[in-house]
């Protein structure tokens, strides 16, 4: 992975590896609604979502198809 978007809180495990990890040059952090537009600017390889409060878009799951990871903490 190269470029990875994480959308949820950038203080937990998840951000925290991801932030230390060799494999990654770009890692776009986010809490915050976001749009296709800015997706698209941030070009990402991956997109994880973990504790983001916002629901994804149609348009963003079908245009980023197979590269979002969504991740809960419940069964």
């Amino acid at each position: 992975m190269k470029n990875v978007v994480f959308l949820g809180p950038a203080d937990n495990y998840i951000a925290n590896s991801l932030k230390k990890s060799e494999n990654i040059s770009s890692l776009f952090l986010t809490e915050e609604k976001i749009s296709l537009d800015m997706l698209i600017q941030q070009s990402p390889d991956k997109i994880i979502s973990y504790g983001y409060r916002h629901i994804l878009g149609r348009d963003i799951v079908s245009f980023f198809d197979r590269k979002i990871i969504n991740l809960h903490v419940s069964y």
